[in-house]
């Protein structure tokens, strides 16, 4: 109860601080997740989900979500931009100033001078155009 009750206070930050938005959780397909808030939804993807293997099946989460939009990009008249974000982020404004501000990149990320783990996937954001969804 206690992990719904945060993911639930995290859906409604983004919903308040970016009412346009859709929220997806991707999550293990064993999971036993029931979202009913507004525009939010569960999208199970299989994976190894094991702690170990956690990081790496993130991102792997991330581009089988990616390639299921972009089969999607040439149906639709407008981009949709992507941000994914750790569960422990609180999205306080709208993020959409950066696409407008910054339209010639395909991919935004965290960096740190870490050798070890130089990316941070805490926060990850994807152009919604074709050529920004295909090159990330």
């Amino acid at each position: 109860e206690r992990s719904m009750a945060i993911l639930n206070t995290f859906i409604r930050f983004i919903q308040v601080s970016m009412p346009r938005s859709d929220v997806i959780i991707l999550t293990d397909p064993k999971s036993k997740l029931s979202i009913n808030q507004g525009k939010a939804s569960i999208l199970p993807i299989e994976g190894n989900y094991s702690r170990g293997n956690l990081m790496l099946q993130r991102i792997k989460s991330y581009i089988a979500f990616l390639e299921l939009k972009l089969e999607e990009v040439d149906c639709v008249n407008c981009a949709r931009h992507f941000v994914f974000t750790d569960s422990d982020m609180a999205v306080v404004e709208d993020l959409g100033h950066i696409f407008t501000s910054y339209p010639n990149w395909h991919l935004a990320l965290t960096f740190r001078n870490n050798k070890g783990q130089p990316l941070n996937s805490g926060f990850i954001a994807v152009r919604g155009a074709r050529d920004g969804i295909s090159n990330s």
